[in-house]
């Protein structure tokens, strides 16, 4: 059976939002991980899972009320620090992290709970969806009457070739900076071109270009929110 740890994702989520975990909450999510590991034995018997089991979910009943206790903590010294800000302090990028930290906690609450009252069972590792990319990109650019990047179509290939979260996480920063040289080369025709037909479609590529680029930097945070799910 896999093994659950909530401790390191708790710590990695604070950490990314350059925040302190509670103590309190980072002792509930360890009791929590503490007895997943010891569901996770191989030659456990029946009654001391079920034990077990039950141990699990009263621990996370404690989680709950940590957590909440928690964000109101940390709800009340943002709303202190907004009320009167600090030198240097920006308001709109402090509530944007409270927001997202609040979402990050809650759903790793809900994650918690989900394998409690599974009775201890981990849940299915996150898969990769079928990709496309390639296809994508042909297209946006054959409607322009536009030419493809060798380097840019090897690049997707590879990406969507891979059905691993790992990999993908790899290769798609290699397409992303192959697609950039291509919109700065697209770029500089649009300001050398003369003819006004050329220059219109130059900038109809770059349009297509720039759009596709936001589909990989979307797909860019979902992988992100696959890989913490896998833990």
């Amino acid at each position: 059976m896999a093994l659950v740890q909530f401790e390191p994702n708790h710590k990695r989520i604070l950490a990314r939002y350059k925040q302190k975990p509670n103590e309190k909450t980072s002792k509930c999510f360890l009791s929590m991980d503490a007895i997943a590991k010891q569901l996770a034995a191989k030659d456990l018997k029946s009654d001391d899972r079920d034990a077990l089991a039950n141990k699990l979910k009263d621990k996370f009943k404690k989680l709950k009320i940590v957590i909440k206790e928690d964000l109101q903590e940390r709800e009340k010294e943002h709303a202190e620090k907004v009320k009167k800000p600090p030198e240097g302090f920006d308001v709109q990028a402090a509530t944007r992290t409270w927001h997202n930290v609040k979402r990050e906690l809650l759903a790793l609450e809900k994650k918690a709970g989900e394998f409690a009252e599974s009775g201890g069972v981990p849940p299915p590792p996150p898969k990769l969806p079928s990709l496309h990319f390639g296809a994508d990109y042909k297209q946006a650019i054959v409607k322009c009457d536009g030419t493809l990047s060798p380097a840019v179509v090897a690049a997707l290939a590879k990406l969507d070739a891979t059905h691993e979260i790992d990999k993908a996480m790899e290769l798609l920063p290699t397409a992303c900076e192959l697609l950039k040289k291509q919109l700065a080369s697209v770029a500089a025709e649009i300001k050398k071109s003369q003819d006004a037909k050329e220059k219109a479609r130059w900038t109809l590529i770059c349009k297509e270009l720039s759009e596709f680029e936001k589909k990989l930097d979307i797909f860019e945070n979902h992988l992100f929110l696959l890989h913490r799910l896998k833990g």
